[in-house]
């Protein structure tokens, strides 16, 4: 799915710097082009004009070039990102997660006790739920919108859990629990 997005976003980015390329005239050449008029005739203003263009032409079509291959660069790197997440069974789950808190280190952290207790501490907001594993899957209740099961995924130190269904994933590093009870 993650690839999909990309090769998506790819895709868009480049398409929109095309026709956005295309659609802006050098205003630089009109604005010469009025100050020509004013001093000289036309045929001379023309020739200037003409000139100027083509010469926009080919520094916009080095721009987007180079746009082009920076979105192919941050294409290809995830998919090296993406191709490194190894998705994760219950077993390994609760053997990582038992104990340990999950956060971003800035905006959220989940601590899971050994019991089963979910803590949440999200911008400041505590609360107390339960977590179970059910298959390979993390399972959170809060009672929050938000609740249900996460596929969990690692890729070096950084746990991605993909929600089952509609939902953003979230990403943390697993740390010892900051604070006991």
């Amino acid at each position: 799915m993650k690839k999909l997005v990309v090769i998506v976003s790819v895709v868009a980015g480049s398409l929109a710097a095309d026709s956005s390329a295309k659609a802006q005239s050098c205003k630089v050449c009109a604005e010469q082009r009025a100050a020509c008029m004013k001093n000289y005739a036309g045929p001379a203003c023309k020739t200037e004009y003409q000139m100027c263009v083509k010469s926009c032409k080919k520094v916009r079509a080095i721009e987007l070039i180079e746009l082009r291959v920076k979105c192919l660069i941050a294409a290809l790197a995830s998919f090296v990102a993406a191709e490194n997440l190894r998705k994760l069974t219950g077993a390994q789950i609760r053997s990582r997660f038992a104990g340990m808190q999950l956060t971003d280190e800035v905006h959220y952290r989940l601590v899971y006790e050994q019991d089963g207790t979910l803590r949440s501490v999200a911008l400041g907001v505590k609360k107390r739920g339960k977590w179970t594993i059910d298959r390979d899957r993390l399972c959170l209740y809060l009672l929050e919108p938000d609740d249900g099961c996460y596929h969990v995924a690692l890729s070096g130190k950084t746990f991605t859990l993909t929600p089952i269904g509609l939902g953003s994933s979230v990403d943390g590093i697993l740390q010892p629990i900051s604070d006991p009870k």
